[in-house]
């Protein structure tokens, strides 16, 4: 991405978050980018990717402070919250057990290390009654993360 790309990025961040925006004469308006449209999912994608990377600038990165958590003030004088972030479950079924998935995997992981075995079926039986989910479930979880992890003792 060249300097004049990533201009036009901060810009369209900018004025999702703050409504910042130029008229056609390059005088400073207030405009935002509604969401939803195909510019305010361009700014949304920008903003997350900038999120990931680290990249965001000072101003994006406290306007999207004030916006998760208003009643912290911010360190820029003067600066207030104008938008407001709201969370909302993706789907309404029940919710995904990949974290603790994750969390079990490296439970039973840990287990063989402390105990210096490599007898998963010990682990999967002492994370039975640990995490009182069924040993055949266990089990499914421990293979899952071993097919992604190869761990080296």
């Amino acid at each position: 991405m060249d300097e004049a790309e990533k201009i036009a990025e901060e810009a369209l961040i900018l004025r999702l978050l703050v409504g910042l925006h130029e008229d056609k004469d390059g005088r400073p308006i207030t405009s935002y980018v509604d969401p939803d449209s195909s510019e305010g999912k361009k700014a949304l994608a920008a903003l997350a990717r900038q999120v990931r990377e680290g990249t965001l600038s000072y101003l994006a990165r406290d306007q999207l402070a004030l916006a998760l958590d208003p009643e912290t003030p911010s360190p820029i004088p003067g600066n207030k919250p104008i938008c407001r972030i709201k969370f909302e479950r993706v789907d309404k079924g029940n919710p995904p057990t990949w974290a603790r998935d994750e969390i079990i995997a490296h439970w039973i992981d840990i287990w063989l290390w402390k105990n210096n075995s490599s007898k998963a079926g010990a682990a999967i039986h002492a994370a039975t009654s640990h995490f009182r989910i069924g040993r055949s479930r266990l089990y499914e979880i421990w293979q899952q993360y071993k097919e992604r992890f190869f761990v080296v003792r």
